[in-house]
């Protein structure tokens, strides 16, 4: 199970935003990771929620910075000894101190971000603290693997680079604590707490006062309103303003301060509608939807400020709340006024509220935002409507009269019932393929010139004619399993997914060509992978982000090109326990299988890949997949060197070869039989060669593509 640690300089405590978002987003994480707290220490019940708490050595500069330090140390320690790899934190300094240790030891950083900071310091009157902070905010969003954004807002004001490492994991409600009955006894010992009277109607807000909160808004209101109405402000000014001064100052609001995460629940449950008021800041769209979720859950209808807020993406006005004019006490009591005195609009806004916020649960949001794909946990969030998407199957083909016919039949028979077009691309095969393919319902598309035969041609062309959703690529001599569309769809419901693969039936047992590549291409469960060797189903308007389906050009290896890029888009790629297709190979030799792919171009794939990665700036990715031919090839050279220097020395040429011997007795611990350990040293090195030979052909950009096909047989729509 993969371990995570969530790092902190806050207390365990429901009270206050930034740990109740920490426990609540852990108590999710838990059904699907480990998860380790290190916090603040406080009372022994908040200490519990802990795996680690740290003294507090107080609030002034020293004392902050000796408990950063020990953090630094504790985190460091469940790095390198507890093995944790998912690190996870909301304090930028962090992100940054934790880089090398992290680095190191192959650890993720986790950057909960809720808000830019420098930004916020600016609208608290701060310029000089923001410029100085800046930068080094900006550095540690460079420095972090994945960042959660608690806001579209956030999300919306990063730059490209970090929209592709960053998902948005807004705040969820905790539903159970809206879900108890308010008792005669509980509701008359609250109501007495607070000298509340159960005549008036209560209109409030919850949270603190920060700059961009319009809370001198909410006060004057309450000089417009009626006896019978009263406002209630639960927390405390930013600026530190006393509660005695307030309260004589607005006789009529009754101020509550700082008061228990339950009791703050309680006044929700015994308020009649509730009150958003933002200025017009810039920020005011970076803020979290806690309150807001909060409101949702206790049933009572909003009356919101017509300021850029996130709200108004998931809630509709008329049916969620009413809108008041931004810093004008009077619109604000008059709206309170018509919302308490339409009985009807009350009680449509308040089921309303109270059935949608069943879709902000934590468990829903934290499925919703993609954060557990992109940490390798997939296939639990999956949408059978995607069913009704339309799909294009692309079989591309050349001499392949041998296997078409049970091809296209086993594409039809997988698109039976669903919105789909399948189009074979020929290139130009030399028999009887699209004689065959002629007698199904399926368009053909043949490529006029034999000289531009690539691997990558036909998917591109088939991408290119079609206008599906989603695009599934199947190769001529495959059969495509009659469910497994039924299957793949659904888990695009994950924003995340890009592409999703099945399980690879290889039907060539005796050629080790194929053999070899079987445990890549089969899964026990859903799994992130790197690639979809030998096909899967991708949705359409991630290939429009990346450009272009199939690199043309690429004589093998388009499905890698293809992963590289929506890598870097901060897509997946998946593939799922389910059989996708059955493969014939070539019945020969693994030897001769080969031999062919250098007579036919392909095995320069791999090196093509690796020129194209330098103007892709995917290099090391693509180095790393290609690592077991560089070794080979270097092996190869350091051979020749040695056989150079042997006329000043044996000593080159007798130590390769006891390293050669040594290699070759590693590597044959590890085949089953001699047959297995010849083939590859045999395929390393001469993969190797062609790597070399594919790297020094001149690679062409895909925008310059334009193929010279021709349509032999229009068809191939079916719903």
């Amino acid at each position: 199970m993969q371990k995570m640690l969530i790092i902190t300089k806050e207390r365990m405590t429901y009270n206050e935003a930034p740990p109740s978002r920490i426990l609540n987003l852990a108590e999710s994480l838990r059904e699907h990771i480990h998860v380790d707290i290190i916090a603040k220490s406080s009372s022994k019940k908040e200490n519990r929620r802990a795996t680690v708490v740290l003294p507090s050595f107080g609030e002034s500069f020293l004392g902050r910075q000796i408990y950063k330090i020990l953090m630094l140390l504790v985190a460091s320690f469940f790095i390198v000894f507890k093995r944790t790899r998912l690190v996870m934190t909301r304090e930028y300094y962090y992100i940054l101190a934790l880089k090398p240790v992290a680095f190191l030891f192959r650890a993720k950083l986790v950057y909960d971000m809720h808000c830019f900071r420098y930004k916020e310091l600016l609208e608290e009157g701060k310029p000089l603290k923001s410029r100085l902070i800046m930068p080094v905010e900006k550095l540690s969003h460079r420095f972090a693997d994945i960042i959660l954004a608690v806001s579209p807002g956030i999300y919306d004001d990063m730059d490209s680079s970090l929209k592709r490492k960053a998902l948005i994991l807004q705040n969820g409600v905790n539903l159970d604590e809206f879900k108890e009955v308010l008792s005669k006894p509980l509701k008359k010992s609250f109501f007495r707490k607070y000298g509340l009277n159960p005549k008036t109607d209560y209109v409030g807000f919850i949270g603190n006062w920060m700059p961009w909160v319009d809370v001198e808004t909410i006060l004057e209101a309450s000089n417009f309103l009626p006896d019978g109405i009263q406002i209630f402000v639960a927390g405390v000014p930013y600026h530190k303003a006393p509660l005695a001064e307030l309260r004589k100052k607005y006789p009529k609001v009754l101020f509550t301060g700082r008061i228990p995460h339950r009791d703050a629940i309680m006044f929700l449950k015994i308020a009649k509608a509730a009150v958003l008021s933002y200025k017009q800041a810039e920020v005011t769209k970076h803020l979290s939807v806690r309150k807001t979720l909060e409101y949702l859950a206790a049933g009572l209808p909003i009356i919101m400020s017509d300021s850029d807020i996130n709200e108004k993406n998931y809630l509709k006005e008329g049916d969620n709340y009413i809108l008041f004019e931004p810093s004008n006490p009077k619109s604000l009591a008059g709206a309170i006024l018509t919302l308490l005195s339409d009985r009807n609009m009350l009680s449509k806004m308040s089921r309303n509220n109270r059935n949608l916020a069943g879709n902000f649960s934590w468990k829903n949001v934290l499925l919703k935002s993609g954060f557990l794909s992109r940490i390798g946990i997939v296939g639990l969030l999956r949408d059978k409507s995607l069913l009704k998407s339309s799909v294009a199957v692309i079989i591309k083909a050349l001499n392949e009269e041998e296997h078409i016919a049970e091809c296209i039949e086993s594409a039809l028979r997988a698109t039976r019932g669903l919105n789909a077009e399948i189009v074979l691309v020929d290139s130009n095969s030399e028999d009887r393929t699209v004689e065959i393919a002629s007698r199904y319902p399926v368009k053909i598309v043949r490529l006029k010139d034999k000289s531009e035969r690539c691997c990558g041609i036909g998917p591109q062309i088939g991408y290119l004619i079609t206008k599906s959703d989603f695009v599934y690529i199947l190769d001529g001599d495959m059969v495509l399993d009659r469910n497994f569309l039924r299957e793949a769809l659904p888990y695009f419901a994950d924003p995340l997914i890009c592409g999703v693969g099945g399980n690879i039936e290889e039907l060539s047992r005796g050629n080790l060509a194929f053999q070899v590549r079987y445990k890549d291409h089969v899964v026990s469960k859903p799994k992130p992978v790197r690639q979809l060797g030998m096909g899967g189903v991708y949705r359409r308007s991630c290939i429009n982000e990346v450009g272009y389906f199939s690199n043309p050009y690429l004589k093998a290896y388009e499905e890698y090109d293809l992963a590289a890029k929506i890598e870097k888009l901060g897509k997946i790629l998946v593939r799922i326990p389910h059989r996708m297709v059955s493969h014939y190979g070539d019945e020969g030799t693994e030897f001769r299988t080969l031999i062919n792919r250098w007579k036919s171009g392909y095995i320069f794939g791999s090196g093509q890949y690796l020129r194209y990665s330098l103007r892709g700036r995917h290099f090391w990715r693509t180095l790393n997949e290609l690592k077991i031919y560089f070794a080979s090839l270097l092996w190869l050279v350091a051979g020749i060197l040695s056989f150079a220097f042997l006329f000043r020395s044996a000593i080159p040429l007798l130590t390769y070869l006891l390293a050669t011997s040594m290699m070759v007795a590693l590597l044959s611990a590890r085949k089953n039989s001699f047959r297995q350990l010849a083939f590859s040293i045999f395929s390393y090195n001469f993969q190797a060669l062609g790597m070399l030979r594919g790297f020094f052909m001149h690679p062409k950009p895909v925008s310059s593509f334009k193929p010279k096909i021709e349509i032999v047989k229009e068809g191939g729509l079916k719903s």
